[in-house]
């Protein structure tokens, strides 16, 4: 949480407008030049502007659909996962720069914004996907898998951001916070479909990927990914949540069926990352003396 901020934050490298050709028919004037209308509204890029499309454009398709609208959900998807990264970075700017209780509440309602964003406008096309992972088309299975994958891991990350601000009672809202669990209900929640992810990545076969991708990376859909480290780092951190939440008087079995699907699914990336099969097998280590004392 007191890490230093990254070196040029947002607040110190604004883009002043985004689109400086929103224009305004309503509010033309034979009086006043257009120029004052056409430059009124003026977006930061990394404020509000990804959010915006979602309410111009039609209802989310939902799966089965064509391969060009299923790209294009995920299309626009991509930069607002790359948004709550950003968020999140800002919280973090906050806190390191001793920001007050309002303002770091601020924060946190901007972040969960982006939040409740992709859950109105994407989620349900993710666990369409999840539930249809065989059905799809291979660039949009492992496409999917690898998005899905960096967005869990960008909510988990928030969680333990929000976590540290209610435990130091940083923010406004910290004791509402605290009371209703709302953070160990976010991170559960999320490290639950990262399991079920990896599950369906792992069990799925689709024949098709063999066409499109060389054979040491067809065996499941997130192999393709060339930049392993955030799906590794997605992966372990559910797998250490489940496994954290695993205890001998509530053994259940989504808890250790998650946690071993992302113990796998590490396994499967530690063909291509030493990072990935360390922490495969220390995380199968611990879920082996977990169950022991639980037995």
């Amino acid at each position: 949480m007191y890490q230093r901020p990254v070196v040029v934050s947002d607040e110190d490298s604004q883009i002043t407008s985004a689109s400086p050709t929103i224009f305004d028919s309503e509010q033309l004037s034979l009086t006043r030049s257009p120029q004052t209308d056409i430059y009124k509204k003026q977006q930061d890029v990394w404020g509000e502007f990804f959010l915006y499309p979602a309410k111009l454009s039609r209802a989310r398709p939902r799966w089965p659909c064509s391969y060009e609208d299923a790209a294009a959900v995920l299309s626009e998807a991509t930069p607002v996962k790359v948004l709550l990264y950003r968020r999140v970075t800002q919280l973090q700017t906050l806190i390191y720069r001793g920001a007050g209780p309002d303002a770091v509440e601020e924060g946190i309602q901007k972040t969960l914004q982006v939040y409740q964003h992709w859950n109105h406008n994407y989620a349900r096309f993710m666990l369409d996907c999840v539930e249809n992972h065989d059905f799809l088309p291979s660039r949009i299975q492992s496409w999917y898998v690898i998005l899905d994958g960096h967005w869990n891991l960008a909510v988990m990350l928030l969680a333990d951001k929000m976590e540290s601000i209610d435990i130091g009672r940083l923010g406004s809202k910290s004791e509402d916070r605290i009371a209703a669990e709302f953070v160990s209900k976010l991170r559960m929640k999320h490290a639950l479909v990262v399991s079920k992810l990896c599950r369906a990545s792992l069990y799925g076969q689709n024949p098709s990927m063999h066409l499109h991708f060389h054979d040491s990376l067809n065996e499941v859909a997130f192999l393709v990914e060339p930049w392993t480290i955030v799906l590794i780092h997605s992966f372990a951190k559910a797998a250490y949540i489940l496994l954290e939440r695993l205890d001998a008087s509530d053994r259940r079995m989504p808890f250790l069926q998650g946690c071993e699907d992302c113990i796998r699914a590490l396994q499967y990336l530690g063909r291509k990352s030493d990072m990935a099969f360390i922490l495969a097998r220390n995380l199968s280590v611990s879920l082996d003396l977990k169950l022991a004392q639980m037995s």
